[in-house]
């Protein structure tokens, strides 16, 4: 079968989904979701909070090499949230720490999606 325009085989967001608020996440999730072709492949790396019920909307401003800026993380709840209803498949994920001198311990989430093919 033949993409149509403006089909693609797979997106890529690292990081950038933390700059939006959760409607605006789900908008994007139906938008990247629309741009994929079936069996197209969304690859998805964000941060989780560092502890279960932290306020995450509360600590969304934060600084970042000295601006100030709207960065959100979301739990693996929210991000399957936004993604599964849609008709996407969680192929694949991952969680682990990273550190850096810059930002500490970071606690990083990868998700491999793909749109299922209900033809």
């Amino acid at each position: 079968m033949r993409a149509r325009k403006n089909e693609f085989d797979g997106a890529l967001s690292v990081f950038s989904m933390l700059l939006l608020d959760p409607p605006r996440f789900k908008e994007v999730a139906k938008r990247i979701f629309r741009s994929l072709r079936r069996g197209g492949v969304l690859y998805l790396i964000l941060y989780e909070p560092w502890e279960k019920g932290a306020d995450v909307d509360g600590e969304a401003l934060v600084e970042i090499l000295g601006e100030v800026m709207y960065s959100r993380a979301y739990t693996v709840e929210e991000v399957r949230e936004a993604f599964l209803p849609l008709g996407m498949d969680e192929i694949k994920f991952q969680r682990y720490i990273k550190l850096t001198e810059e930002f500490g311990e970071e606690h990083v989430m990868e998700f491999l999606f793909k749109k299922i093919d209900r033809s």
